[in-house]
């Protein structure tokens, strides 16, 4: 599904983004958050940190 969503994005001449959060409550409402940050340089253990930061906190 990610991958179809990435490219529907790059056939739409939009960002191509590094990473999704899909969040999905408890109502059934979806809530997709898209970062276009280079997280190539980062460790598996900064990135959880980064995310868990944002998504948690």
């Amino acid at each position: 599904m990610l991958y179809r969503i990435k490219k529907e994005f790059k056939n739409q001449g939009q960002e191509e983004w590094s990473s999704l959060t899909f969040i999905l409550d408890n109502t059934g409402r979806m809530k997709l958050s898209y970062d276009y940050k280079d997280l190539s340089q980062i460790s598996p253990v900064e990135k959880q940190e980064k995310w868990e930061n944002a998504y948690l906190k």
